[in-house]
């Protein structure tokens, strides 16, 4: 017997995206593995630091910088 019904997915199809400064005014994104929340981001005298929760270096440069899960699929 077949059961009809709405496919559920335990996927994020949000990735995590790592956004850094550009030079000409369009905005810089990375994929990263894992969510927004293994990630932290420090601010060392106009520098960000961007690490991964177990130290594994990720970022390091001018800011801003940031984290954060993509607003959109994909």
């Amino acid at each position: 017997m077949r059961k009809s019904g709405a496919v559920t997915s335990t996927t994020d199809n949000h990735p995590t995206l790592l956004r850094t400064p550009s030079r000409y005014g369009f905005p810089n994104a990375r994929i990263l593995p894992g969510k927004a929340s293994d990630y932290v981001t420090e601010d060392h005298q106009g520098w960000l630091l961007v690490v991964t929760i177990g130290g594994g270096l990720v970022y390091f440069g001018p800011g801003p910088a940031s984290v954060v899960r993509s607003p959109a699929p994909f």
